[in-house]
């Protein structure tokens, strides 16, 4: 495609990188709230953040040195036995007080606070409707009368080990995800590549460059002069993770891809989000669409709440003549005797009464 693999590579090496600590700090302070009431993964997890790796060392405490661990890990793609290894490795390297775990399975359960929360939804076993909102208590199919749990038998021993199997998913928000992509510069920069950095000619490297993509911001023009605005792609394949094809079984992972990314970086791993996993004994069907509605739900919260302090409050214009959107209502902020209050006409035209919303507190989030 005429890329420079070099400088591709080294784009690509420095994307992501939030300094040496990880954005730690802004991680602890993200999660911080009364300890009392926190269950005891959370108490440990605190813990860990301000304990040396081993007596007298500054640099790096528990939680972090297994972070950067963890981190390398999942960069090169090692294998949970590889990486148990390392740490074995290390542990003795170490001063005989250091506090490393010495498996994946320890270091996965102390940073289990991190992961993302996953929401398991029955789905009707011929794709009619999810177990979920209005649905969330039914036993029975309302359109097709099928039973939520039980499934035509497989086979006894399944029956006798799992119970009857269920058709599932395993939804993960992702709405986090987005939004730390703005908060690195880096990544917030490379959102905006499909405009300033792409390359227009006549050729096709990227879906920038083609008729849908067009067709998409004629159709939708409020939506294509914002070059924020992100550009998603869902895609799905079916997989027996059994390795037995003679298993009636699949698992549907769909997969959440931002097409505002560089040729070298919107396909790479650390991009590709996976929001939804669909597993039951037989394949979605041409009903999928039926599935992706708890995906679909995280997408239009995310684009109503633009802004994560006002969030469905968020105040907007569009600008005719800059083509852009702006937020306003900054006047909200200040007190309610404040002169610029009143001034119409060097704002908006209009007397600003309202007070601005207190910022969300970490638990209410």
């Amino acid at each position: 495609m005429g890329l420079n693999v070099e400088k591709d590579q080294s784009n690509e090496d420095n994307v992501g990188n939030d300094g040496d600590n990880d954005q730690l700090y802004e991680l602890m302070h993200d999660m911080q709230g009364d300890l009392n009431e926190m269950p005891q993964e959370f108490e440990s997890f605190f813990e860990n953040s301000g304990q040396p790796l081993f007596s007298g060392c500054s640099k790096f405490t528990k939680l972090l040195a297994v972070l950067k661990l963890y981190n390398l890990k999942a960069k090169n793609r090692w294998s949970d036995k590889n990486f148990t290894g390392l740490l074995e490795l290390l542990k003795d390297m170490l001063p005989n007080d250091n506090e490393l775990p010495c498996s994946t399975y320890v270091a996965k359960k102390m940073l289990c606070p991190l992961g993302m929360e996953i929401e398991r939804i029955h789905a009707c076993p011929n794709d009619c409707i999810l177990y979920w909102k209005q649905y969330k208590n039914l036993h029975v199919c309302p359109k097709c009368g099928a039973s939520r749990y039980k499934w035509k038998r497989l086979d006894d021993a399944c029956e006798q080990k799992k119970g009857p199997p269920v058709k599932l998913l395993w939804h993960l928000l992702v709405i986090l995800r987005f939004k730390r992509l703005f908060a690195n510069a880096n990544d917030a920069k490379n959102l905006h590549w499909h405009v300033s950095g792409r390359k227009e000619d006549v050729k096709l490297r990227h879906l920038a460059d083609s008729p849908q993509w067009r067709n998409i911001n004629k159709k939708f023009p409020e939506f294509g002069v914002e070059n924020r605005n992100l550009r998603l792609g869902l895609c799905t394949d079916g997989m027996n993770p059994h390795d037995n094809m003679s298993t009636r079984h699949s698992t549907w992972p769909v997969i959440l891809k931002v097409y505002n990314l560089p040729l070298w970086l919107c396909m790479k791993r650390m991009y590709i989000m996976l929001p939804l996993l669909i597993s039951g004994p037989k394949q979605p069907g041409n009903d999928i669409d039926v599935h992706l509605a708890p995906p679909v739900e995280d997408l239009k919260m995310f684009w109503i709440k633009a802004c994560p302090v006002c969030e469905e409050e968020t105040v907007d214009l569009w600008l005719n003549n800059s083509r852009k959107n702006v937020f306003m209502s900054h006047q909200t902020f200040l007190p309610i005797d404040h002169p610029y209050r009143k001034k119409k006409k060097t704002f908006n035209g209009k007397y600003e009464t309202r007070v601005a919303r207190l910022p969300l507190s970490g638990d209410v989030i």
